[in-house]
C-alpha cells in the first residue's frame, strides 16, 4: 500500500470525528468581536456611537484636546434626580452664573432666525431641551444653531459662549460615554467629545475565543473517553469470544 494512501486511511477516520467539534473557539472569537475589523481605524463624531459595538476599543478626542482611551461600554442616561443634582452643582461653580438658566426656568432663545420660548429641561446629545408649555412635548434645538439665549431676569448669552459652556461641562448633559480601562469605569461627558476613533477589538473577541476553546476541549475529551470505553468493551468481548475483533451478534 502506498504511503499517501496509508495516511489517508489512518488520518481521515481519526480526525473526522473531532472536526465536527472544532470551531466553537473560532465562532466565539467572531461573536465576541463582531463588527470590529470592518470598523477599525474609522473616525466619527459622537453621532456615530450608536453604530459602535460595545466591547470595541476606542479613543475619544475631547474639545480641550485631551485624549481618552478605553473599551466602549455604551451611553448612560442620568435619571432626573441625579441630573438635577449634577447640573445645579456645575452651574454653581461656573464663571457665568448670571447667564446660565436653571432647570425648569423659563427661557427665550433665537435659533436659525426664529425666536422660541419655554421651560428649560437641560442638555442632551448637544441639544438644548425645553418645553414650550407644561404638558407639551419637549423640543430639541441644537446648541450649534443657537444665536443667543436668555433666561428670565438674566443676561443674554451669545451662542459661542453657550457652546463653550456645554462642551466644557459648565452646562452638563444628561448622558455620559462609559469606558472601561484598567479594570475601572470612566464616565466621559458626551458633549465634551469632538472625535471618536475606533482602534479595534476589545476583550470581547478574546473572551469569546477562550470560552469557545473550553467548549471544544471538553467535547473532545468526552469523545475520546467514549472511544476508549468502546475499544475496551470491544476488546473484552473479543477476549471472551476468542476472536481477534469485535463481531456483531448473529440473529
Amino acid at each position: 500500500m502506498k504511503f499517501s494512501s496509508l495516511c489517508k486511511n489512518i488520518l481521515i477516520p481519526l480526525c473526522l470525528p473531532y472536526s465536527c467539534f472544532i470551531g466553537c473557539s473560532v465562532i466565539g472569537a467572531i461573536a465576541g468581536g463582531a463588527g470590529s475589523p470592518a470598523q477599525e481605524g474609522k473616525i466619527t463624531s459622537t453621532l456615530g456611537l450608536d453604530s459602535i459595538n460595545t466591547g470595541t476599543k476606542v479613543q475619544l478626542l475631547r474639545y480641550d484636546r485631551v485624549s481618552v482611551e478605553g473599551i466602549y461600554r455604551g451611553l448612560v442616561l442620568y435619571n432626573d434626580r441625579l441630573y438635577a443634582r449634577t447640573y445645579e452643582a456645575r452651574v454653581s461653580r461656573s464663571a457665568y452664573p448670571g447667564y446660565i438658566p436653571e432647570l425648569n426656568q423659563k427661557i427665550l432663545l433665537r435659533s436659525s432666525g426664529i425666536e422660541e420660548q419655554g421651560f428649560f429641561k437641560g442638555i442632551d446629545r448637544g441639544n438644548l431641551l425645553f418645553q414650550p408649555d407644561p404638558g407639551e412635548d419637549t423640543v430639541e434645538v441644537s446648541a450649534d444653531d443657537v444665536e443667543w439665549l436668555r433666561a428670565s431676569d438674566s443676561l443674554r448669552m451669545q451662542g459661542g459662549i453657550l457652546r463653550r459652556l456645554v462642551r466644557d461641562g459648565s452646562m452638563p448633559g444628561r448622558r455620559v460615554i462609559q469606558l472601561e480601562e484598567g479594570g475601572g469605569i470612566q464616565n466621559v461627558p458626551y458633549e465634551s467629545v469632538e472625535i471618536v476613533r475606533i482602534q479595534g477589538k476589545g476583550s470581547g473577541a478574546l473572551t469569546g475565543f477562550l470560552i469557545g476553546a473550553a467548549i471544544d476541549l471538553t467535547v473532545i475529551i468526552l469523545f475520546v473517553d467514549a472511544e476508549r470505553q468502546s475499544e475496551s468493551d470491544c476488546n473484552n468481548t473479543a477476549s471472551s469470544c476468542g476472536n481477534s475483533r469485535c463481531v456483531s451478534p448473529q440473529r
